[in-house]
């Protein structure tokens, strides 16, 4: 918390989120206009606990760290929230990075999962956008129906754990972004 007379809420983004649902049920959460997809607060909320749930399921725990690789997007967004609800700390990785940085952030945190990869060894589980899926991969769509109800009972009684400062985020920049900002800005020579 910096320098102000407003406190902090302390809720968790997942109770946040509850919150909005509670309040604004009705109203819109998100358009994805490329996508078609409108979503209220309440869809959100229902999608998100199915996500979070399915992440259970495929045997993520608290405190795992799950990459999204992808650009701007309803599954993207929904990731967010569903990662928070199950206590998972989410990974954005760069869709524009190249390969080498790709397996450094995947490597750099130790994404979760069930997979063999010899170049990140702790990347196990790999979930694609939409409804199609690669031979040893999971499709996103198959994952918001994949959890049952133990599983929907685990994600209520770990949301109620969760501390709204519980780390459930890491971002990583581009070092070449991070460089042309500073010669733009003057800070560093040429590049």
């Amino acid at each position: 918390m910096g320098p102000s007379d407003v406190p902090l809420l302390g809720l968790t983004i997942g109770k946040a989120l509850d919150q909005a649902a509670e309040s604004f049920g009705d109203t819109e959460a998100i358009v994805s206009v490329h996508q078609r997809i409108r979503r209220t607060f309440s869809q959100v909320k229902e999608e998100s606990e199915k996500l979070a749930a399915g992440f259970l399921a495929l045997g993520f725990k608290r405190g795992d760290r799950i990459g999204i690789w992808g650009p701007n997007s309803y599954e993207w967004y929904l990731t967010e929230f569903a990662a928070a609800k199950a206590g998972l700390i989410l990974v954005n990785i760069n869709p524009s990075y190249r390969s080498s940085e790709l397996k450094y952030c995947l490597n750099k945190v130790s994404a979760k999962g069930q997979l063999t990869s010899k170049g990140v060894p702790s990347l196990k589980t790999v979930i694609m956008m939409g409804s199609n899926s690669a031979s040893g991969t999971y499709s996103f769509d198959s994952i918001l129906g994949f959890a049952g109800s133990e599983d929907f009972n685990e994600l209520h009684k770990l949301e109620n754990k969760l501390q709204f400062d519980d780390p459930c985020n890491i971002q990583f920049t581009s070092v070449r972004i991070i460089s042309h900002i500073c010669c733009a800005l003057g800070f560093l020579g040429k590049e």
